[in-house]
Formats: structure tokens, sequence, C-alpha cells
């Protein structure tokens, strides 16, 4: 069986690849029509930060995954930061962009943190904490929207989002759900199996002990 390190490690060479291949091809392409760097600076920013935040997880070392998940939350905002700079006209970084980044990681980070000690089913505890911290920042991105545009957000995109975070927790549920029956079914089996097992040993014990004496 593979472990978690070598899976990330293969990963990480697959993504590194990938990452080589999308950066090569969008510098390429923004060069060759701008004879420049403009859109293709986001991709070429955007693949080292990924790459730096899977790096912890090929290694065995302690809380690993809290490690990439604070290379990734403190690299996103620095991305965003940077994105906003060089993007020419209105700035949004401080009034949109860091306001929702700041949520949503500090909904991974509560969502990671209590699915790493909370001991319940992971699937059902990943349903409700995704309706809570899902619904919250659609929500929230909404609020932020209807102060950053004039027009406000489209009553729409609320829908949209409240009704994916829905069917996801409720598959989530039905994961879980299944998760549960197979375990209690492989359970049952065993069980079954151990009595069938001793059975025949019982019942050759009491044939022995009814055998009349001479």
């Amino acid at each position: 069986m593979i472990s978690a390190v070598k899976k990330a490690r293969i990963g990480l060479l697959v993504y590194s690849l990938l990452g080589i291949i999308a950066i090569g091809a969008t510098y390429i392409t923004d060069f060759v029509k701008n004879d420049t760097i403009t859109w293709s600076g986001y991709v070429i920013a955007a693949v080292p930060v990924v790459f730096l935040s899977i790096l912890p997880m090929c290694f065995s070392i302690k809380y690993n995954k809290l490690l990439s998940l604070g290379i990734l939350s403190a690299a996103s905002l620095g991305l965003l930061y940077l994105f906003d700079t060089v993007t020419p006209g209105i700035t949004w970084f401080g009034e949109l962009a860091f306001p929702i980044a700041v949520q949503a990681l500090a909904s991974i980070w509560i969502s990671g943190i209590t699915l790493r000690f909370v001991r319940l089913n992971k699937w059902f505890l990943s349903a409700a904490l995704l309706a809570i911290f899902g619904t919250g920042l659609i929500l929230a991105i909404s609020w932020r929207l209807d102060n950053f545009i004039e027009k406000g957000a489209p009553p729409l995109i609320n829908i949209i989002g409240i009704f994916a975070v829905a069917v996801t927790a409720a598959a989530l549920c039905i994961l879980g759900y299944i998760q549960i029956t197979i375990k209690h079914r492989k359970a049952d089996a065993q069980r079954a199996a151990e009595i069938k097992a001793d059975s025949p040993a019982e019942l050759k014990g009491s044939n022995i002990a009814q055998q009349p004496t001479h």
C-alpha cells in the first residue's frame, strides 16, 4: 500500500510537470501576442505558490498538513495583493478580496482542525462544516459585492451557491451512511464466520461428552 507521503511526492511530480507546461504555454502565448508578460504573470506567480503548499506533504514531519495549509494561507493573501497592485483600475484587495479570503481561510483552518481532532464520522462532520461555513461564506461574499458594486450582486448567485452547498452536504451524508452500512455488514459477516467456526468444535465436544462409558 502506498503511503500518504509517497502519494504526495507522486502528486507533486505530476503537478510540477503540468505547472512547467502551463507556465511555458501561457508565457509563449502572452509574449507572442503582447511582446511582454501581461496576464501570463498570474499563472507564473500562482504555480510556485501551489508547489510550496504541497511540498511539506512530501516529508514525514509532524503536522505537515497544517504546515501546508499555513503556507497556502499566507501565500494566497500575498498573491491576491500582488494581483491587485499589478492590475490597472479599481483597487479591490482591501475592501473585497482580503476580508473574503480571511473568512475563507479561517473556515478552512477551523474545519481542518475539527476534522483532525474531533472523533466523529468524517463524512457527517464534513457535511455539517460545509453547511455552516459554506453558507456563511456565500452570504458574506454577496454582502461584500453589494457594497463594492453599484448594482449589487444578483440574488441568483446566492440561490445557486446555497443550492450547491446543500447538494454537496447531502452527498457527503450519503457517503457517510454508505460507509457505516458497509462497516456494519462487515462486522456482522465477521461475527457470523466466528460463530460458524466455533460451532463444529463445540458440537464435537458435546458428542464426546455424550458417548456412553462401558
